[in-house]
């Protein structure tokens, strides 16, 4: 492993210029065939629609590289990262990310590994733009005089046994560590035809409704938790889960034994980290559990799917991490007052529970979903 040590923050627009797409549409790719990739904001297919013609997209003045980048969703699938070897034209839904030096695809690797991690923060709502992507901060091996280390990219990324693009992205969403974790334990094949699966093939998109802001306390019953000390607690015959403020687990950071005369939390309540350094993590829980101080219970106040509940974690996530910070703004003060998410609504202006049921059943892994419901 990298000795993180020698690891600094960079913005993503030290290390990339980042172009904005341009037009291009299915019938031009299709009257205008080439070899260039055409790449719009999708998932599939490495988010290529088509391959048209270099001359045509210099005519008409459309963001293009003739050399390997990588790219990244504006909307739709808002923060996936594609690498693009042989370079690629880019529509208006995605945009290039050019390297501001010459790097191999290990290095570029790396970095769609990196830059996957920070997709949450463009789910549902918030749109990739110029600005807020190349200010971006990423953590990466520096150089004794403060310069990125792609010697050391290099040759870590040579070491690995395997191809990091073959790592599903709900790993590279938890981060490099986690990435690496996965090369080194799981069998791909294994793991995706266990959990993989969707439960729907439906197309969603997020963006042909409206979406307004509800207060926490308008969707939830919100408790302060049991408060109990980790360090207190007996693990002689443990059946109970002990959920603390951990952005890992499901926050869960120990089994222990059942208290007497305080019954657990039941499964299928929400748990939200109200402080520290992973304020916010919001987790469905699939087996009773006590709470460590700082962490509330969420309890729906109407009948919601573990769909819904998993749609609504993400945007609590989404919400803490952009407008709260960890010993300075927490949610201690502002969970059963202020804090607030957007969600899609039905044409009465209500939660669509619905409609979130079906985009995460829309999504790769929702297939194991049930099994804690």
């Amino acid at each position: 492993m990298i000795d993180k040590k020698t690891w600094k923050p960079f913005q993503v627009n030290d290390i990339f210029e980042v172009l904005n797409g341009k037009g291009i549409t299915k019938q031009e790719i299709s009257d205008h065939q080439g070899e260039l990739p055409a790449v719009q904001s999708g998932e599939k297919n490495n988010g290529v629609i088509g391959y048209i013609d270099q001359e045509y997209c210099e005519q008409m003045k459309y963001t293009y590289s003739t050399q390997a980048c990588l790219t990244v969703a504006r909307t739709g699938s808002a923060g996936y990262v594609t690498f693009q070897p042989n370079g690629c034209c880019v529509g208006d839904s995605a945009k290039i990310l050019k390297p501001r030096i010459m790097i191999n695809t290990e290095v570029f690797l790396f970095f769609r590994t990196l830059l996957m991690a920070n997709k949450y923060r463009y789910t549902y709502a918030r749109k990739v733009t110029e600005d807020n992507y190349k200010n971006e901060v990423i953590q990466i091996p520096s150089t004794l005089d403060g310069k990125p280390d792609y010697e050391m990219i290099e040759h870590y990324m040579k070491t690995l046994h395997s191809d990091v693009s073959d790592i599903p992205d709900c790993f590279l969403e938890e981060g490099y560590e986690k990435a690496c974790w996965y090369l080194d334990h799981v069998n791909q094949s294994r793991f995706e035809k266990s959990y993989a699966g969707r439960v729907s093939d439906e197309k969603i998109d997020l963006f042909d409704r409206e979406w307004l802001e509800f207060h926490l306390y308008d969707l939830f019953a919100i408790d302060s938790g049991n408060k109990f000390d980790r360090s207190k607690m007996t693990q002689f015959l443990p059946t109970v889960n002990f959920v603390g403020r951990s952005s890992e687990n499901n926050g869960v950071t120990a089994c222990v034994d059942e208290i007497e005369d305080v019954i657990p939390y039941e499964a299928g309540l929400m748990t939200v980290a109200l402080g520290g350094e992973y304020l916010g993590s919001c987790f469905v829980q699939d087996a009773p559990f006590y709470t460590s101080q700082n962490v509330a219970i969420l309890k729906p106040l109407n009948q919601m799917s573990i769909y819904s509940k998993f749609f609504i974690a993400h945007l609590i996530r989404y919400e803490s991490s952009n407008n709260y910070k960890a010993f300075a703004r927490e949610l201690n003060a502002h969970i059963k007052t202020n804090f607030v998410i957007r969600l899609p609504v039905t044409d009465g202006q209500e939660p669509d529970y619905g409609f979130m049921d079906r985009y995460i059943k829309s999504l790769s892994f929702s297939c194991r979903l049930e099994d804690i419901n």
